[in-house]
């Protein structure tokens, strides 16, 4: 299965709960996927990738009554927070409804979402076609369009990949979205305000710069989701 994780995303503002939580259905709505390219190792070539995945190739056939996931772990069923009522797509966005259990971490999690703290989202899904896109970037690592993918479980993630991913608030507020942009020059002048978010953003296109190596890769996947590869 893949996994796509790295960035943490601001689904809404900190400190708010979105405004498509239900609390007494104890449901929310979130983005799992878009079309936005994630950059990852593809440890089958050992080296880095641009991943797509195409709204277009989305079978959603195993989403409703799919998991929601603490941080894609599944040794245990204390891992699972919740189910996935349904799921649609969207333009160019993977959506789904999903609904808290009532286990002491699901209530954790809800409560984390409730109050703004928690708000990565994160797909775990298996690619069933794939191939590089006809149009590459020169300097970039190769562009990889997904082209049929399924996807099997939704987790809720300190860090999440796709940064138009995340928990759905009134309008989906993500960084591309955000007034100061998500260019260098204005991540550089957030970072140097002091935003978290804006450093790790920085530190991590740095990393991916110079090159991800298979032991880069496996220390974020571990650290930030407990992911194996």
């Amino acid at each position: 299965m893949i996994y796509r994780l790295a960035e943490p995303v601001p689904a809404q503002l900190p400190g708010n709960a979105p405004a498509s939580l239900n609390e007494k259905l104890r449901t929310v709505e979130v983005v799992f996927a878009s079309e936005t390219p994630v950059v990852r190792y593809d440890a089958s070539i050992w080296n880095t990738i641009r991943e797509k995945l195409l709204m277009s190739g989305a079978d959603l056939s195993a989403m409703t009554g799919a998991p929601v996931l603490d941080a894609h772990r599944q040794g245990t069923v204390a891992a699972i927070l919740g189910v996935v009522e349904r799921a649609w797509v969207i333009g160019s966005e993977a959506r789904a409804s999903i609904r808290f259990g009532q286990s002491v971490e699901a209530e954790s999690a809800f409560q984390a979402v409730k109050s703004g703290v928690l708000r990565g989202v994160s797909v775990g899904f298996e690619i069933i076609t794939s191939g590089p896109a006809k149009k590459q970037v020169t300097g970039e690592p190769t562009l990889i369009e997904v082209r049929a993918w399924k996807p099997l479980e939704i987790s809720l993630c300190p860090i999440g990949a796709d940064p138009m991913t995340g928990i759905r608030s009134a309008g989906l507020m993500t960084r591309a979205a955000l007034p100061t942009g998500n260019t260098t020059a204005a991540l550089n002048a957030r970072s140097a305000a002091g935003d978290p978010v804006a450093a790790a953003i920085l530190d991590e296109r740095n990393k991916h710069l110079a090159g991800t190596t298979r032991a880069l890769e496996t220390k974020i996947l571990n650290n930030f989701c407990g992911a194996k590869i």
